[in-house]
């Protein structure tokens, strides 16, 4: 596997994503999981808990996720946060932005993720930032 060259980040008002690029590309493991966040999901959330609104990506895209609780309740992002959304039809990438959107809304630092090694890590910008350089320091 080739080291991580840089990180990249995209601004979305208040939201953010992480894009780690390995040597100018992603890992085919990273773009196999992209892809699948690109499947439409039906979204219905109404004032679910934050985690059952995590798990329930988890468990419609069958990816591997890691959340970062710790970064996250920091900033005051809860589990037990309230999450109301409804999409006809939306890619799980889109409907995971506008969750941690949403989450963050009117904390201290946006939350977002980064796809690391085939992993969706959901994070805030400095602890997927820490994650990078830990990723990039172990050569990956």
């Amino acid at each position: 596997m080739k080291p991580f060259a840089r990180a990249v980040f995209t601004t979305f008002a208040a939201m953010f994503v992480l894009v780690l690029v390995a040597a100018d590309t992603p890992t085919d493991l990273d773009k196999r999981v992209a892809k699948k966040l690109e499947d439409l999901v039906p979204i219905n959330f109404q004032a679910n808990k934050l985690i059952n609104v995590l798990d329930y990506f988890r468990n419609t895209t069958g990816v591997r996720f890691f959340i970062d609780w710790e970064a996250m309740e920091a900033v005051g992002i809860k589990q037990d946060q309230r999450i109301t959304l409804k999409l006809e039809k939306a890619s799980a990438a889109s409907a995971l932005k506008q969750v941690l959107e949403q989450a963050s809304e009117r904390m201290k630092e946006p939350a977002g993720y980064a796809i690391i090694d085939g992993v969706v890590h959901v994070s805030t910008k400095s602890g997927l930032q820490k994650i990078a350089e830990k990723t990039k320091g172990e050569g990956k």
